[in-house]
C-alpha cells in the first residue's frame, strides 16, 4: 500500500488535482457522520487515485485499506454513502474503536468533468490559508 506522505485539507485537494490533471480517475471520501468513538472528525477527507495512491485519512487506518480495494473495482459512477461499524462483523473486521460508527460520502471524480472544480477548491483553500469552514452547526462542528 502506498505510504501517506502528507495530511491536511490542502494537500488532499492538491493530490486530487494532480491525479486528475494526469488523466487519472479519483474518489474523495468524506466523513459525514460519526456515532460513538471515532478516530477522525466529521469533514475528514481521504482521496484515492485509480492507481492506488492515497492522501488524507477517514479513520486513522481502520478503513483506508477497504476503501483502496474498492477504489477502481466496485465503485459506481455516482456518489454513494458507506456505513462502517453498524453490524457486528464490521466492528470485528475493521476494529473501529469503542464500537464507533462512521458514515462516509464517497464521490467519484473524473479528469474531464471535475478537474476545474477541484482546482478552484484548491485555490480557495490556499487563499484561506488551508482552513476549512464548517457551517453545519452540529455539536461536533469544528470551525477554523
Amino acid at each position: 500500500m502506498p505510504e501517506l506522505e502528507r495530511a491536511g485539507p490542502v494537500s488532499v485537494i492538491a493530490d486530487l488535482a494532480r491525479w486528475l490533471s494526469q488523466g487519472q480517475r479519483a474518489w474523495l471520501a468524506t466523513v459525514v457522520a460519526t456515532w460513538g468513538s471515532s478516530p477522525r472528525p466529521q469533514g475528514a477527507w481521504l482521496a484515492i487515485s485509480d492507481r492506488g495512491e492515497w492522501s488524507g485519512s477517514v479513520s486513522g487506518g481502520c478503513l483506508e485499506e477497504s476503501l483502496l480495494r474498492q477504489g477502481a473495482s466496485d465503485c459506481p459512477d455516482r456518489p454513494w454513502l458507506l456505513d462502517y461499524g453498524i453490524r457486528e462483523p464490521d466492528r470485528t473486521r475493521f476494529r473501529l474503536p469503542c464500537g464507533g460508527h462512521i458514515r462516509l460520502l464517497v464521490e467519484p471524480l473524473s479528469p474531464t468533468g471535475d478537474l476545474g472544480h477541484v482546482q478552484a477548491l484548491l485555490t480557495a483553500q490556499q487563499d484561506a490559508g488551508g482552513n476549512r469552514h464548517c457551517h453545519c452547526g452540529g455539536p461536533d462542528c469544528r470551525t477554523s
